[in-house]
């Protein structure tokens, strides 16, 4: 089994906000993130890994390929996506989450498995950066 690592100083910016890794083992990582009011994620799907969420400020909504709402998340509630089904996170206040992937099939979870469906669509303009 791989050492489990924690960079504290990988920020990752997105149009949406930022996210950083605070654990990443073989099967399991662990993120913070901070979503911006009005943002929103590309609509996408990760192949390989489920994810779980735990909003710990703000309002979050989880919406599907035809923008339809699956689930509005409050602070204090969370929420899970399962490998391979599209979604979209909007941030409908400043909000703050935890984010867990948990790997599926025997897959490692640092795999880059993302399918992104509307590459462009997010709100802010200009490329996703890595910081760090």
């Amino acid at each position: 089994m791989n050492n489990p690592s924690i960079p504290p100083s990988e920020i990752h910016c997105h149009r949406w906000g930022w996210s950083r890794h605070l654990y990443v083992g073989e099967r399991v990582s662990i993120s913070e993130a901070y979503g911006k009011e009005g943002g929103a994620s590309s609509l996408h799907a990760h192949q390989y890994k489920a994810n779980s969420f735990l909003v710990l400020r703000g309002h979050v909504s989880l919406t599907g390929p035809d923008g339809d709402t699956i689930q509005e998340v409050l602070q204090g509630e969370s929420f899970m996506v399962m490998a391979g089904r599209l979604h979209r996170m909007e941030f409908r206040k400043d909000s703050a989450l935890h984010e867990v992937y948990q790997a599926v099939g025997g897959w490692p979870v640092d795999l880059d498995d993302i399918v992104r469906q509307d590459l462009g669509w997010e709100p802010g303009g200009g490329p996703s950066r890595r910081l760090g």
